[in-house]
């Protein structure tokens, strides 16, 4: 616990020291609601002598001012748990390239009323912050914007965009994408919630303003299954209905032990026109489970479930040889007519069975000649 003279001393020291990336990291005591003055850093303008250009401040319930006088140099900042005003912040900061705020940030209210002008921003990420956010951007140099916080109202122009980061799990509320021809990549976190997969109305209403896409990368994790009894099907699926068309899929899934045969199978058809498919699998339990109620073993799905008439590359990193990855792996090979290459990692070199598991798909691929077929080890 500090209080805001001894935090407001240590970037006095460091004001004068101009070291090159500063990190400080405090909690204010009760007492202490004093603002801190954030220092300028910029002793000189000569290029010879040392300027601090990356700034973390974690600084708990602290309120933190812009420089008194002057611009603060950097070029990345990092503000954890202060309120600050962006409005009066920013336009301070003319240098910044990077900027993360969050988790437990809290911007002013009169942040929301100001158009946030940043030229040279080119990665933004929003996490965990206080209320709802209210921001508008126009950040030409932009290329990564990460939101992994609630969001009630937002305009983002960014003409360079290419990476867009979105926790589905967060209320995003009437956020404008402008100029987003550029977009070429997105990277969803999703989580299951019941029998669901926990995607919010706004990230749906958000995924309709997106282009077509080069990359979609999809992660979800079941850990939460276990808990409630409901069943895997369709309806779990339907807030993904919206997700715009790419042509290469990541799936990142996080298994926990589940089996995961028909959650692969449901968002496979979703995204029948793939041409390339990367498939990540963490699953630490090498005996899949069923959650109450998720009965896999009495179900019987075949080729003709799907259709990928596209698909010419596959790599499927964590093969464990549990009956839901086998199933996977064969309907890849028979629902893809036109696969040239598939390349399957397997995982635990050092686990028993390491070696059947990997007879094991020597013995698959022998029925698919026409296919380079090519096996790693983790």
């Amino acid at each position: 616990m500090c209080s805001a003279l001894l935090v407001g001393s240590l970037l006095s020291c460091a004001e004068r020291l101009a070291p090159g990336e500063l990190s400080i990291v405090a909690t204010s005591t009760y007492t202490s609601r004093k603002p801190i003055q954030l220092p300028c850093f910029d002793r000189t303008d000569s290029m010879d002598l040392p300027r601090t250009k990356s700034i973390d401040l974690t600084l708990g319930d602290f309120r933190l001012l812009p420089p008194k006088a002057g611009n603060c140099p950097a070029e990345r900042l990092a503000l954890e748990g202060c309120h600050f005003d962006a409005a009066a912040l920013l336009p301070r900061c003319p240098r910044l390239r990077v900027l993360q705020v969050g988790p437990n940030a809290k911007l002013a209210s009169d942040s929301s009323r100001t158009i946030h002008y940043l030229p040279l921003l080119e990665e933004l990420v929003l996490e965990d912050c206080i209320d709802g956010l209210r921001f508008h951007i126009v950040a030409p140099m932009l290329n990564h914007l990460s939101l992994f916080t609630h969001i009630k109202d937002a305009s983002v122009s960014a003409e360079n965009l290419e990476k867009l980061s979105l926790d589905c799990s967060r209320n995003l509320y009437n956020i404008e994408l402008g100029n987003m021809g550029g977009l070429r990549e997105v990277m969803l976190w999703i989580f299951r919630y019941r029998h669901r997969l926990l995607i919010h109305k706004g990230v749906r209403t958000l995924m309709q303003q997106l282009p077509h896409l080069r990359l979609l990368s999809v992660n979800i994790s079941l850990q939460r299954m276990t808990a409630f009894k409901g069943l895997i099907d369709e309806n779990a699926f339907v807030g993904l209905q919206k997700l715009p068309k790419t042509s290469m899929l990541m799936l990142q899934l996080s298994t926990f032990g589940h089996r995961y045969r028909k959650t692969v199978l449901l968002l496979l058809k979703m995204f029948e026109g793939i041409e390339e498919l990367i498939m990540l699998i963490d699953s630490p339990k090498s005996q899949e489970v069923s959650a109450p109620g998720f009965h896999c073993s009495n179900e019987v799905w075949t080729s003709e479930d799907l259709s990928l008439p596209l698909l010419k590359k596959v790599e499927f990193k964590g093969f464990t040889g549990s009956k839901s990855a086998v199933y996977v792996l064969k309907l890849l090979l028979t629902s893809a007519k036109v696969l040239e290459q598939m390349t399957v990692t397997l995982c635990n070199k050092d686990s028993t069975g390491y070696e059947g598991r990997k007879q094991q798909l020597f013995n698959i691929f022998n029925s698919y000649p026409t296919v380079k077929c090519q096996v790693l080890h983790a």
